[in-house]
């Protein structure tokens, strides 16, 4: 049996690409480990690739509930009221599940709301980035415990 003390998510990559057709395919198949997974490396990938934006922007925020659910089931209730934090900035505190709308709302913001934006923004991926190692650390537990069960 390997040792995976030091494993990382990039250990996963073959998997995750099969994961990623999966719920291409049909998101509802997937059980709630894969859920999990699925949604908060989206939103890691999301992240990293240009701050929480990103999530809104692209297509994580179609998720945008599930991710929620997902880093509260993981551990991560913090991250989920920065998403939360982040949707109230969109009408009834809702992303709308469709890219282009979001898109629409997100350029619609005045200066001043911009402005409340960036800051909000940026504080939020500060606070993200700090707690990355440990949700990445608390993700592949899950991946390598009950999805990825390797003999």
């Amino acid at each position: 049996m390997e040792n995976h003390l030091n494993d990382t998510l990039y250990h996963y990559q073959e998997q995750w690409v099969a994961l990623v057709n999966k719920a291409m395919e049909n998101f509802g198949s997937l059980t709630a480990e894969e859920k999990i997974w699925y949604t908060v490396q989206a939103l890691i990938q999301d992240v990293d690739n240009g701050g929480f934006i990103s999530h809104y922007y692209n297509y994580g925020a179609d998720l945008n509930e599930e991710t929620i659910e997902s880093l509260i089931a993981l551990g991560f209730p913090e991250i989920a009221d920065s998403l939360r934090a982040i949707n109230a900035l969109f009408p009834n505190a809702q992303p709308s599940k469709d890219i282009a709308e979001r898109n629409d709302v997100i350029s619609s913001w005045a200066d001043e709301k911009a402005e409340f934006a960036n800051n909000l923004l940026n504080q939020l991926d500060e606070h993200f980035y700090a707690a990355e190692a440990a949700l990445e650390d608390d993700l592949v537990e899950l991946i390598k415990t009950k999805i990825v069960i390797e003999e």
